[in-house]
């Protein structure tokens, strides 16, 4: 069943359809104690308003096409212009593609991290505030040396403590061993 009913600005029906969907909506709203008069409202619908929403929709979805493309081709050049720096030769577009996007999150989450900062020293109640070049240079080496520790200690402490343990758990009892079954 429509949801629409054509009718004159006065409310009376257009055809003889109208009236049957009329008396169908009204039959609807009685057993919810609904005043018909108040429950409907009269609108007025342009012409062609189907074509102007089909075209409407299918203009948004070109412009997010565009912007979708466009970000996408951003990204690409964005991190074709970082690989330049380090390699002479040009690298297929999905590293490129890869590089564009952590240089990109990565400006985001510093761009998110330098203004909670500046947030944090600005709610500052109590005492003066802190100049924000010299208070950014603290937090910042404060921040470099914690990321410097985590790095160390990812990269380098980690793995050769788990490399000597399975070297001196699991791969050296099995070698020196001659009495060691075969399906051990």
């Amino acid at each position: 069943m429509r949801a629409t009913v054509e009718v004159i600005e006065d409310g009376q029906p257009i055809d003889e359809v109208e009236p049957k969907l009329l008396e169908l909506q009204n039959a609807e709203a009685e057993p919810h104690k609904r005043n018909i008069d108040e429950y409907y409202t009269i609108v007025c619908i342009p012409p062609y308003f189907k074509y102007r929403i089909v075209i409407f929709i299918l203009e948004v979805w070109s412009v997010c096409c565009i912007a979708i493309a466009a970000m996408l081709a951003g990204l690409v050049i964005l991190g074709r212009r970082s690989f330049l720096l380090f390699i002479a030769r040009e690298v297929h577009d999905r590293y490129s593609f890869a590089v564009g996007f952590h240089l990109l999150w990565d400006y985001r989450l510093v761009a998110q991290a330098i203004d909670r900062l500046d947030r944090h020293r600005q709610r500052r109640e109590n005492g003066p505030r802190a100049w924000w070049p010299l208070f950014f240079a603290k937090r910042g080496s404060l921040w470099l040396a914690q990321a410097s520790c985590m790095a160390f200690f990812l990269a380098l402490v980690i793995p050769t403590l788990t490399a000597l343990v399975m070297e001196i758990y699991a791969l050296l009892p099995r070698s020196s061993s001659p009495t060691t079954p075969s399906w051990w």
